[in-house]
């Protein structure tokens, strides 16, 4: 019988699978309902992956510390490829290699808020498409640039031409033109040689996909692990409101029902399984998303 348990598994992607591919897995293995995933990773990139579990797809609004996430990427300098990453076509090479103290001095001018400008091999849409489909058509598209906090960037070891960083950045951050900026900053040339995800908020534990696989239908073994987070741990932000079964079957049907100890975005729970969001506005609850339906 398919699954229909909501909640967020850590995934250790490994270099190489697309994160749709992961979605897949999980889905297959422990025949999910619907599968999602937070913040895509590249296949060249590995690292944490977030993957949304059945109802808690809906929550997907609400979740606020996925704002933060830090990544360790190698820039490989004196050298530019079409997509800004190892595997992409070299475009233009350069001499002008910078040294550790050059790096050194100059990532603090890129701490705090900037404008960046998405890589066009990038998911972005233009006119409707991604970036990356016009690109490999051979149309430069044109990409706006968009506000990005980066929060802490720092050189960990390198030498020659490559050199490894550590950056905490904002969501919505392109990593491969974070590097590509470097290198210009510093007259060179670079690209993304590799890229980890290593925290997004304070998580900084995934599962590997052999896990899943021993897994196999047992999903209680993800529940059990210290990668899986409820509904409850995901909206840990957010009031819980406990409601009689009647209650709950009052907004199921979609009626209000009366709350007097908060206001504002509530997670509801009931004794027959229901667990909903909803919305407690001049002392009743309007039921705003269904998380887990009535026996489930």
């Amino acid at each position: 019988m398919p699954s229909k348990l909501p909640g967020i598994l850590f995934i250790d992607k490994p270099v190489g699978i697309t994160s749709s591919l992961v979605d897949k897995i999980c889905k297959r293995t422990f025949g999910l309902f619907k599968v999602g995933h937070l913040g895509t990773l590249d296949p060249f990139a590995s690292g944490l992956l977030p993957i949304v579990f059945n109802g808690a797809t809906k929550l997907i609004p609400y979740i606020k510390w996925t704002d933060q996430k830090t990544y360790l990427f190698e820039i490989e300098f004196g050298t530019q490829t079409n997509t800004g990453d190892i595997t992409g076509r070299v475009t233009a090479t350069t001499s002008i290699v910078p040294t550790k103290q050059q790096i050194e001095t100059m990532l603090p001018k890129f701490i705090g808020k900037i404008q960046q400008k998405p890589h066009i091999y990038s998911a972005v849409k233009v006119a409707g498409q991604p970036a990356y489909k016009l690109a490999r058509n051979g149309i430069t598209p044109d990409i706006k640039a968009k506000a990005i906090n980066i929060y802490d960037l720092k050189l960990i070891s390198g030498n020659g031409t490559l050199y490894k960083f550590e950056a905490t950045v904002s969501s919505g951050t392109y990593m491969r033109s974070l590097a590509e900026d470097v290198a210009s900053a510093l007259g060179s040339l670079g690209y993304t040689k590799s890229l980890r995800r290593t925290k997004i908020g304070s998580y900084n534990n995934g599962v590997s996909l052999d896990f899943i696989r021993n897994c196999r239908k047992n999903i209680s073994e993800v529940v059990n692990c210290s990668a899986w987070l409820s509904v409850d741990d995901i909206l840990d932000d957010i009031p819980v409101v406990h409601v009689s079964d009647s209650e709950a079957v009052d907004l199921r049907l979609g009626k209000k029902v009366r709350c007097i100890t908060h206001a504002g975005t509530c997670l509801v729970k009931a004794s027959n399984g229901l667990v909903n969001l909803s919305e407690c506005i001049s002392n009743y609850l309007q039921p705003k998303k269904l998380i887990v339906d009535i026996g489930d």
